[in-house]
């Protein structure tokens, strides 16, 4: 799926987007407008907005666009192309999904050099539903675009449907690997069960790589004719080969292969059958990975025995990659000098479909990087995603993507060679001065199944401190081991802010708990991707108190989420870790010798704060959370 803008109902947005063909196809810039009304979603208030695509001369095509807004605000009542538009062709939207929120909207444009087809009017007819006075985001996608005379024809010899099977433990002969992208662990379902209910088996979903979990992804072969002119589609994935073969007849004569492909990206793969004379019939095969020498499992042909990449002569910084979207986070944890892993969540528990990115950057601020000899070589294991993108940056700002595929939550060994890179980067890309090295994971990758998941990369050589990179996870509970103020009796004072002066700052609202014992609060981020909340303890930003050797606290919240514990002493040096919560009450313990810098001075504590950022990749941006830890005065 290529991703071509996202825009804010009322504005108006033009990408050029260039289609690989033959014979110069797509010489020009397609351009892909939309122009919303300006609109708030008062409730049952219809409106209607165009969607414009324009091409050049000369190249018609077959198109499949994508709407994705937020089904609690806005419902498709009807797509159509307009009548002043001279549109010859297929058209076919999904009503069955105008009020899930991801519609698509399917055409064949059949009439070529012709210039009134250059810009194609679909006409978008919306109902608001939601409350008064809000809006909606409207994303727009294009997941397949194929010009009339791009056409190949396989050779003699196109190999047959190849069965490979990987390590399958459970003996469902669906091999581990793809269940793990699917389910997050093997699954003891049958190969003929039919989850979803769409009419394919578990086997058949795997061998064309769909969701068996998912009604709407099954593999459907589909042909749509317009006069002379047939297109041939299915749901595509980059991990399978696709033969279509043809023949004029089913009671005489053999099947010929038409056209093999691989796709580069995940999508409806469009084929169009321009110089159909007779009826024609199609077939559709799928051809799967094959397996290397050694056997019992699917390859890669990125997978190497060679030693992870040492960058310790460099010392690369580690970056977070902020997604900046409104439903995606990334938790990026530095384990060791070796090894660094990040959380991924692409949707946050929205039901809107979201193709935003996470992941963690390797910066080199001084030297560049020298990938012309020996590629770059990390270890990666993964779950809740079977493949992730390596983008590598020189320092001419070119980048290189590369797939690296296969991933489980056994670690593999991935080499990307310099010839690879210059191949994905360009002619101009220089492998040999890489400012920044990314493993990323967005919601186009052929791998991504569920919403969130973790990615584990293993490498050399990062600076790593320790105590600024804590995850501290919760003991059992016992009120007896808390540790108290004392006769400081600090206040806790709850609120909100944003990174920015310009965004909207994030809401909490605290109570207190009986006998000045601790607190509950219940925060809101949603509104910005900048926004924090916080429950501060001091005694009035000016007099200071004395924290234990091991401070021990207590904690709940909802089981995966996560809030930050920051320390500051009076002279501003500063700790801090993240807590790892659990539905119910844990303790959590500080120890200040080697979960705070060395010149933290904890018998003169300023501020000790309970925060909820974006930063920590909690997967909860609204939650409640309950803090016990006695001897709090009441703000």
């Amino acid at each position: 799926m290529s991703i071509l803008s996202r825009c804010r109902a009322g504005a108006a947005f033009a990408v050029a987007f260039l289609a690989a063909g033959t014979d110069g196809a797509w010489a020009g810039p397609t351009e892909f407008l939309f122009e919303p009304n300006p609109v708030y979603a008062a409730t049952n208030w219809e409106f209607t907005t165009d969607l414009r695509i324009r091409a050049p001369d000369r190249n018609p095509g077959a198109f499949q666009i994508v709407l994705v807004y937020e089904p609690d605000v806005l419902r498709i009542l009807d797509v159509t192309p307009s009548p002043s538009t001279p549109f010859y062709s297929y058209f076919q939207a999904d009503a069955a999904s105008f009020s899930k929120g991801y519609t698509r909207i399917a055409a064949l444009q059949t009439q070529d050099l012709s210039d009134s087809m250059d810009e194609v009017v679909l006409r978008v007819q919306w109902a608001a539903i939601g409350s008064g006075a809000r809006t909606s985001d409207v994303s727009v996608y294009v997941e397949g675009l194929v010009d009339v005379r791009w056409r190949e024809t396989s050779g003699a010899g196109t190999p047959l449907a190849v069965d490979v099977r990987g390590v399958d433990t459970n003996a469902n002969t669906i091999p581990d690997a793809w269940e793990e992208g699917r389910y997050g662990a093997p699954t003891n379902a049958a190969p003929g069960s039919d989850e979803d209910g769409d009419g394919y088996t578990l086997e058949q979903e795997y061998w064309a790589d769909t969701d068996p979990r998912d009604p709407d992804s099954l593999p459907l072969v589909g042909v749509a004719t317009a006069g002379p002119n047939a297109a041939v589609f299915c749901e595509g994935s980059r991990l399978r080969r696709y033969h279509f073969d043809v023949q004029d007849s089913l009671v005489s004569g053999t099947w010929s292969n038409w056209f093999s492909v691989q796709p580069s990206g995940d999508g409806t793969i469009w084929l169009l059958d321009h110089d159909r004379e007779t009826n024609r019939f199609y077939r559709l095969r799928v051809q799967l990975p094959i397996s290397g020498a050694a056997g019992g499992g699917e390859t890669n042909e990125h997978w190497t025995s060679d030693a992870v990449t040492d960058f310790t002569a460099l010392q690369p910084l580690l970056y977070r990659l902020h997604p900046g979207g409104a439903y995606t986070l990334t938790a990026l944890d530095l384990l060791s000098s070796e090894r660094f892993e990040f959380r991924f969540n692409l949707a946050n528990g929205s039901s809107r479909a979201n193709t935003d990115w996470a992941g963690g950057m390797l910066w080199f601020d001084g030297t560049p990087f020298d990938a012309s000899v020996n590629g770059i070589v990390l270890g990666l294991s993964a779950s809740g995603t079977t493949e992730v993108k390596l983008e590598a940056t020189d320092t001419g700002g070119r980048k290189a993507v590369v797939i690296l595929g296969a991933l489980s939550r056994n670690e593999r060994n991935y080499r990307v060679p310099a010839a690879e890179l210059l191949a994905a980067g360009g002619s101009g890309f220089d492998p040999g001065h890489i400012r920044a090295i990314a493993v990323v994971v967005d919601g186009a990758v052929a791998g991504w199944s569920r919403a969130s998941g973790l990615v584990n990369v293993r490498t050399k050589g990062v600076p790593y401190d320790q105590k600024s990179n804590i995850l501290l996870s919760g003991t059992a509970y016992d009120t007896n081991a808390l540790s108290s103020f004392g006769s400081y009796y600090p206040a806790w004072v709850p609120d909100g802010g944003n990174t920015s002066e310009e965004g909207s700052n994030g809401i909490i609202v605290a109570t207190g708990m009986p006998e000045a014992r601790g607190f509950r609060y219940e925060y809101d981020l949603t509104a910005d991707p900048g926004a924090f909340a916080y429950v501060a303890i001091h005694r009035g930003g000016v007099l200071l108190f004395r924290l234990p050797a091991i401070y021990t606290f207590a904690a709940k919240g909802t089981a995966g989420a996560r809030m930050r514990v920051t320390y500051r002493d009076g002279d501003e040096h500063m700790g801090q870790v993240v807590v790892l919560l659990e539905e119910g009450f844990r303790n959590y313990s500080i120890d200040f010798s080697t979960m705070a810098p060395a010149d933290f001075d904890r018998l003169r504590v300023k501020e000790l704060t309970f925060v909820q950022d974006w930063t920590i990749g909690t997967p909860f941006l609204e939650d409640a959370v309950q803090i016990e830890t006695p001897g709090l005065d009441y703000p």
